[in-house]
């Protein structure tokens, strides 16, 4: 997810300062593939991976916050847009990647450094053995990475997408 804050803003930059239409098309590509990897759908495995302790206490949190993502940002992206050029309104929200959301994905990823100590009711919980995937250890990054894009890649085809973006 930490990649995919920096592809994000690196994305909405070259968006931003596409000098003609097909490089502004190229660049919304890259937004939608760098958004797979940093909207709150990558969140969840990440946490049972990183955090499987408290996971469902994690996702519920994450799931809440999430929520009000569009109330929060509908109202601010107009304001944006009603202060400067939609090409400004980009080069913030690729600063907010780099300056927010970069942060809270390291944070995200690290692991815990100490567990909790064991209490008395532990003794009757059975203990969860982590779910062993098909894709060996040493491919895991490339197949999230080609499931990231191919993500991607059909959500820009599942909806209008370029009958909204490429309009003359």
């Amino acid at each position: 997810m930490a990649a995919g804050s920096v592809a994000a803003a690196a994305a909405l930059v070259a968006a931003a300062l596409a000098p003609a239409a097909p490089a502004f098309v190229l660049a919304l590509v890259a937004i939608k593939v760098a958004s797979t990897f940093v909207q709150y759908g990558a969140a969840f495995p990440l946490l049972v991976q990183r955090h499987p302790d408290t996971a469902q206490r994690s996702i519920l949190y994450l799931t809440l916050i999430a929520g009000f993502a569009s109330t929060l940002f509908w109202p601010l992206t107009t304001w944006l847009h009603g202060t400067m050029s939609w090409r400004q309104v980009y080069l913030v929200f690729a600063a907010m990647n780099v300056a927010v959301c970069l942060p809270i994905h390291i944070w995200l990823a690290c692991r815990p450094t100490a567990s909790p100590l064991p209490t008395a009711e532990a003794e009757f919980v059975f203990p969860i053995a982590p779910a062993r995937g098909l894709v060996p250890p040493s491919l895991r990054s490339r197949a999230f990475l080609l499931m990231g894009v191919a993500f991607a890649f059909q959500s820009l085809w599942s909806r209008p997408f370029w009958s909204t973006c490429c309009r003359p």
